[in-house]
């Protein structure tokens, strides 16, 4: 379920991630990673089951699925390994830290992406999240109670890449707190190229008295609580080190997002005014040799 909402005002786009100068001096990757560029050995307990008919989005549904259990990513990892035979590529210690500006307060936390191979289909694949850690959301605008807004335009999120690459089956999927939005959505690419992928949807709030979820007063239910974005890359059998970064931008009031670019070491929003809206960014992933 992807929401739009239409502009009347001219779009102003700032490029809020540019990692030029930051890229040429992580361009060639940590030689570890030359010869293989994976993982560890695929697990003796890979089960296999899916082979030639894993999709992205059966994936992509039972990391939401183990999100919403509330799993950590380690044993996420540990889940994907067994399952479908990904194998993630780095660990928590390798990921690199980014240089990407980011405008926001720290409402919301967006995990460094993930690099996982898949050791049955043979094709990498690139995880990334998001959690929303306030309710600030819910004082952008005013309300009644027992009521669901928009909070505002659309927000957007998005993956870059240090080095282009073909990217496939892009897709995002979000969620609330599970009170009020009890489903979870989920949204195709606004944009997508070999540098990256960018999505754009609206975000809602519902309101009420004392809730059974939070136990806090009014702020009830978010639908962009949760968040992840998913997509298999490759470079047709020529391997080269790529490493990935993530951003998600949120507006309120009257300003709206009406266009995302990614680009290399870059992801840039556009809207129909640069006022109430910021950007907050992940770290670097591990570093992946894609073939």
């Amino acid at each position: 379920m992807k929401h739009a909402k239409a502009l009347t005002r001219s779009k102003i786009k700032v490029v809020i991630a540019s990692f030029a100068a930051f890229g040429a001096t992580l361009a060639t990757g940590p030689t570890a990673l030359a010869a293989s560029g994976q993982g560890s050995a695929a697990s003796s307990a890979c089960v296999k089951q899916h082979s030639g008919t894993t999709t992205t989005r059966v994936v992509a549904d039972y990391i939401v699925e183990m999100r919403q259990q509330g799993k950590t990513q380690a044993e996420i990892d540990t889940a994907l390994a067994i399952q479908f035979c990904w194998e993630r590529i780095g660990t928590a210690a390798q990921d690199v830290v980014s240089p990407m500006g980011a405008s926001g307060n720290g409402d919301v936390s967006v995990k460094a992406p993930v690099f996982y191979y898949d050791r049955n289909l043979h094709v990498w694949n690139v995880s990334m999240n998001w959690d929303w850690v306030t309710d600030s959301w819910g004082g952008q605008f005013s309300h009644n109670l027992d009521t669901e807004k928009s909070v505002g335009g659309a927000d957007g999120a998005g993956v870059t890449l240090s080095s282009g690459v073909r990217i496939t089956s892009p897709i995002m999927e979000y969620w609330g707190k599970n009170c009020h939005y009890t489903g979870v959505y989920t949204a195709g690419p606004s944009t997508a190229n070999s540098y990256g992928v960018g999505f754009i949807a609206q975000d809602r709030a519902f309101f009420e008295g004392m809730n059974v979820c939070s136990g806090t007063y009014q702020y009830a239910d978010y639908n962009m609580e949760h968040g992840q974005i998913l997509f298999n890359v490759d470079n047709g059998g020529t391997c080269t080190n790529v490493h990935a970064y993530g951003s998600y931008n949120h507006t309120w009031s009257s300003t709206s997002l009406n266009s995302i670019g990614v680009g290399p070491y870059s992801i840039s929003f556009g809207w129909n005014t640069n006022s109430n809206q910021w950007s907050w960014a992940s770290g670097g992933s591990a570093w992946a040799n894609v073939c």
